[in-house]
């Protein structure tokens, strides 16, 4: 075992280089220092950006779309934009330093990510030398991260949520495996998977889990239920992916993407889509976009499995 010292001394590095790392990167990248990205920080608005700003200001999941008002919404799982609503609060609504003090945090929780990988390598394969390359190529400045987005706290939540996985009965993992989902849901099939794989657990310790998990889940679940008038478990975006990412005009990679000039049919910037969100209600709408995905998939096998 690591002496209490030499893990709080690596943390302390680990943290501050991930801090440091960052901020060089977003004072000296172009894209960041004239480009949109550093103007997005100060007209951010994305669909946890719209929610967490409905929360601090109404106190309500609601409105994810910038293009107008579309009422109750579960397109986002709730833990991240509630801590954004926080900054909100304690900034007066400034949305750059909003921005700011999301950078700090995900830059940290960064580094907290980074942390698990030791840990989680030693309990797998007896040694840390693979998660201290880990560390080492975590903290290359290759691509910087949106501070707006889940997709940082999700990391780190997932890297520390595996270790309690490996140590933790299933009472505690179950609790873990809730949590994430309420972070990200793709972060939860990921710790479950782990838990599964790595415990092999009898069938009681199964139930356990997943009771927990549910218990943990269910206040979210209840509440989409009451205002949605449907089964949403933790999020609602997907058909909404789907329908984008699958019709005619779509781009095969995210720099396509962003390199195009034909916009999507995204109700954050269309009307006439955040009209059909408002009057279909956001499950229905999400069907709706899902169904065409798959049909078009089914239309387009190859351009699909491109």
């Amino acid at each position: 075992m690591q002496p209490r010292t030499d893990r709080v001394a690596r943390a302390a590095v680990v943290i501050i280089v991930s801090l440091l790392v960052h901020f060089l990167y977003l004072i000296f990248e172009p894209r960041f220092t004239t480009g949109p990205l550093r103007q997005q920080w100060a007209q951010d608005r994305s669909e946890t950006i719209m929610v967490a700003r409905s929360l601090a200001d109404h106190g309500a999941f609601a409105d994810p779309y910038a293009s107008m008002p579309t009422g109750p919404t579960a397109h986002v799982a709730p833990i991240w934009p509630a801590l954004l609503a926080v900054l909100f609060k304690l900034t007066h609504g400034d949305l750059r330093e909003v921005s700011k003090a999301a950078f700090v945090v995900s830059a940290i929780l960064w580094g907290v990510c980074l942390l698990a990988l030791p840990t989680i390598s030693r309990e797998l394969w007896g040694t840390e030398i693979p998660g201290l390359i880990g560390i080492a190529v975590g903290l290359l400045p290759l691509a910087p991260f949106t501070p707006v987005w889940e997709a940082v706290p999700a990391a780190a939540g997932l890297a520390w949520g595996c270790i309690a996985m490996m140590r933790c009965s299933a009472w505690i993992c179950g609790a873990v495996a809730g949590g994430l989902a309420l972070l990200n849901p793709v972060a939860a099939l990921g710790g479950g998977v782990f838990w599964l794989l790595r415990r092999g657990p009898k069938a009681k310790h199964l139930l356990h889990f997943v009771i927990v998990t549910f218990l943990v889940v269910s206040p979210w679940v209840v509440r989409n239920y009451m205002l949605l008038g449907a089964l949403v478990p933790v999020r609602d975006n997907f058909g909404l992916e789907m329908g984008i990412a699958f019709r005619d005009d779509a781009k095969t990679t995210v720099t396509e993407f962003f390199q195009s000039t034909s916009v999507p049919p995204h109700p954050n910037t269309s009307l006439v889509e955040a009209s059909k969100v408002r009057s279909m209600g956001e499950v229905a709408y999400m069907n709706s976009y899902g169904s065409q995905g798959l049909q078009w998939i089914a239309d387009h096998p190859r351009a699909s499995a491109r």
